[in-house]
C-alpha cells in the first residue's frame, strides 16, 4: 500500500465525483486467493 496521504487524496477524489471505481472481474469467495493475486 502507498502512503497514508495518498489514501486521503483518493478518498477526496471519490467524494468529489472525480474518481470512479471500475469492477472488471467478480470472483467466488472460494477463489479468494486467486482473486488476491489478480489484484
Amino acid at each position: 500500500m502507498g502512503p497514508r496521504a495518498d489514501l486521503f487524496k483518493i478518498t477526496e477524489l471519490f467524494e468529489r465525483g472525480l474518481l470512479k471505481s471500475v469492477v472488471d472481474k467478480v470472483c467466488d469467495l472460494k477463489d479468494a486467493q486467486e482473486a488476491h493475486r489478480y489484484l
